[in-house]
């Protein structure tokens, strides 16, 4: 999350549970097709 420009967050309340949160800013550029993942990809 951190390396896309974002932030992650938890609320938690005793006996209620926990909500998670995230953010990540808008992509306003296309990407290449050499840079996009195929489908079962996976990066580390």
């Amino acid at each position: 999350v951190q390396r896309h420009g974002g932030t992650i967050w938890v609320d938690s309340a005793e006996g209620a549970g926990s909500t998670f949160h995230l953010t990540l800013p808008a992509c306003t550029q296309q990407l290449d097709e050499q840079t996009t993942m195929s489908e079962g990809e996976t990066r580390e």
